[in-house]
């Protein structure tokens, strides 16, 4: 058998026994999965601000870049490329973001509370949002900065 096919069998291989797994494996257990049943993806509205950035859910769930999102007055629309299987697209209204304050060692992400679900979102991501409900993007909910840095 040539070695080109060889190569492409291993790579069917590979993505079935272990990307597909994986997949599953990080979008079930992580979070993600729970975080899309609840809060079902609404299609962004036109003139929507669309961008991609980080999304983490603790203690494993690191989404470093790939997060594709839509912001508008109502919610954070959030999703990953579809080769991120299990993981499915989200809306979450922006009233249950609750956010906690900076995270002590990542100044330019924010801790927040999804469902009562710990998560970092960027700060940057946040803060016209933050500005409507008269919160700095380096304070807490109840305006407090504590000794990290603004972003």
């Amino acid at each position: 058998m040539p070695l080109y096919v060889q190569v492409i069998l291993f790579s069917v291989i590979a993505l079935v026994w272990i990307w597909i797994p994986t997949m599953f494996f990080l979008g079930t257990f992580l979070g993600w999965y729970d975080l899309a049943r609840h809060f079902p993806r609404v299609t962004p509205p036109r003139g929507a601000r669309h961008g991609s950035t980080s999304f983490v859910l603790p203690p494993f769930g690191q989404y470093a870049n790939i997060v594709q999102y839509a912001r508008d007055d109502d919610y954070l629309h959030i999703r990953l490329l579809p080769i991120f299987l299990f993981h499915q697209p989200m809306s979450i209204p922006w009233a249950e973001i609750e956010v906690i304050g900076p995270h002590p060692n990542r100044p330019a992400m924010l801790m927040t509370l999804i469902r009562g679900r710990d998560a970092l979102i960027p700060a940057a991501l946040l803060e016209e949002e933050l500005r409507i409900r008269g919160v700095s993007a380096g304070a807490d909910a109840d305006g407090d900065t504590g000794s990290s840095r603004e972003t």
